[in-house]
């Protein structure tokens, strides 16, 4: 019924599911992080305005903070674990074809090439660091203001 290429179970293991696991986790931290600031912001508009500007600013310090913190613990590892993969796909498919890096050149020319393969994930554990450093600054802002008001 099906050829060679067209069976269903086939693609599915031809793909790989880790690049597109990482790339969910990205776009899902920055909705889920969106959507839980948007939350702190209406519920103090409705609820907490006596509260005072400090107070939502606790909010969304905190909620961004430990939000993308969540999402780190789960994409820095995956990323990695996305790195060391596709080297070693990279050098199983290298030794199978016989090729060997023999000069300078070739051996740059490969890592050029695992570079350019992973570089969506250094992209994603960039982005993540950024965001927590970002995130750490913001709060570190509220407790410098917090003890000297």
């Amino acid at each position: 019924m099906y050829g060679k290429k067209e069976n269903p179970s086939d693609w599915a293991y031809q793909k790989p599911v880790l690049p597109a696991l990482c790339r969910i986790i990205v776009w899902m931290m920055f909705l889920v992080i969106v959507a839980m600031l948007l939350v702190d912001i209406t519920a103090f508009i409705r609820h907490a305005t006596y509260l005072g500007t400090v107070h939502l600013f606790y909010n969304i310090c905190t909620t961004g903070f430990w939000g993308w913190l969540l999402f780190a613990v789960f994409l820095i590892p995956l990323c990695l674990l996305g790195i060391r993969e596709s080297k070693k796909s990279y050098t199983d498919k290298k030794k199978k074809a016989g090729i060997s890096d023999k000069t300078k050149e070739e051996a740059e020319r490969s890592q050029r090439a695992l570079r350019r393969l992973n570089s969506a994930y250094y992209l994603y554990i960039r982005v993540t660091v950024i965001g927590i450093l970002w995130w750490s600054g913001l709060y570190l802002i509220y407790y410098f203001i917090c003890c000297y008001e």
